[in-house]
This record gives C-alpha cells, structure tokens and sequence, in this order.
C-alpha cells in the first residue's frame, strides 16, 4: 500500500513517513507479529522506545526482512527514545548505542528524548524506578540543554539521522530551540479528536517542528498509565509537562 510510505519533510530536509506503527504496551510475541503485518501492508514508519523493552524483539523481525531483501534500511524509519534513566549527558551516546544493537541496525532515522525530565539511574532494567514509599524517583537536577548539545553530537556521528523530542511543552521546547545547533524535527505528543493538542502544535508549527501524535485513534492502556504516573508528571514543580 503506496499510501502508507506517503512522507512528510521535516525541518532538515529529510522526510517521515505520515503513517507509522506504534509499539507502546507491545509485549514481545506481540509487537513481532504488528512488525510482520505492518511491514507486509505497507508500513515503513516503525515508532519503539527503550521504555517499550521491545527494541530486541523489533529488531529480530527487521534483521529477517533487511537480510531477505523484503525490504531496504532506506526504505525502513525507524524510531526510538531516550529513557529518563539515562537522561544525563554522559549516558546519551551510550543509551543509543545499546538501542541500535538490539535493533540490529548501524542508525537510527530518529531519536527523541522521551520525555523532559530524567529518573534515578537504579539499573538498566528499571525505567521507572521507584522509592521505599512507592514514589517515582524522578531526578530534578536534569539538565535538558546539556543531553540536547548531546543528541546534536549523534547526527555528527550518523547513529542518527534526525532527532526531537516528546512529550514537551511550549517552553522546554522554546528553551532547545534558542541554543540548538540543531532543531528538533518533531515532539511527539498525544494528540487526537478529543485533546487536538491545539496550541502547542501552533506553537510548534511557529518554530518550524512538526508534532507526531500518539493515541491519535484510541490507546487503551493509557489512561491507567497516566494514573500511576501522576506524581510523575505533574508534582514536579521543575519540569512541568501539559498532558
């Protein structure tokens, strides 16, 4: 299905396919099968994250279709992010690189920082850490403009091709763009009949960043999630996210 590989240009010049397969709450024998059918359908915009722990799973279904030529890497958009337990400068580099060998390609067409505001770093396997009390173990000494000048350094050392940002509002993303050498392309924000997201995609489109919406016809599993992460998200008087 041609329509699936229709593309919109972002401020780079490269361009997104305007379809792409979201993998969230995809347990691995699961996100398999979506690849398989999506990549047979026509689908050539596959959207993970470290967060999903499904990257491993992803990448097996794309290493069998690269290495029997159902498809081409330049054919293929790939997406992944930044988690908030490696959101400090020195980890960016090192977070990519681990995302790139479990999905088994030498780069990535996008990498977002997931979200604006870092967790406590307790092991590799724990993104959301939480306390003694049950308490997200959020870390308010993140420095957004610092992992930023490093996300610029992984387009110089072609581990990607574009990156950008989620789940940021008007200011943080205002921040970014007054010191980038390099602009986000996109923020990928929930976005749907229900919540158009309408002023900040203006303010995006202002600052020439496209928004990718997620949810954007239905995510079940959302609104249980965003009860747990409600401390998370909106008690943190630092980074404040609009939801």
């Amino acid at each position: 299905n041609n329509s699936m590989a229709k593309a919109l240009k972002l401020n780079n010049g490269t361009e997104m396919p305007i379809v792409g397969l979201g993998t969230w709450q995809s347990p691995k024998d699961e996100v398999q099968r979506a690849v398989r059918v999506a990549l047979d359908t026509g689908y050539r915009h596959i959207d993970t994250a470290y967060n999903y722990q499904n990257e491993d799973a992803i990448g097996e279904v794309l290493d069998e279709y690269l290495k029997a030529g159902k498809v081409k890497r330049s054919d293929i958009y790939i997406v992944t992010k930044l988690p908030g337990i490696h959101m400090t400068p020195a980890k960016v580099r090192q977070s990519l690189e681990g995302s790139l060998k479990r999905l088994k390609v030498e780069y990535v067409d996008l990498y977002l920082i997931h979200s604006p505001m870092g967790m406590v770093h307790v092991s590799d396997d724990t993104p959301f850490p939480v306390d003694k009390d049950g308490n997200f173990m959020a870390d308010n000494s993140t420095d957004l403009l610092g992992i930023w000048k490093e996300m610029e350094k992984l387009v110089d050392a072609k581990l990607t091709r574009s990156i950008g940002v989620s789940n940021h509002n008007s200011e943080q993303i205002d921040r970014i763009c007054k010191m980038a050498r390099i602009k986000p392309v996109t923020n990928q924000v929930e976005c749907h009949l229900y919540y158009p997201n309408a002023d900040l995609a203006a303010f995006c489109k202002k600052r020439g960043v496209t928004i990718t919406a997620y949810a954007p016809i239905g995510s079940p599993g959302r609104p249980a999630f965003l009860y747990v992460l409600d401390f998370y998200f909106l008690n943190s008087r630092r980074y404040h996210i609009e939801l």
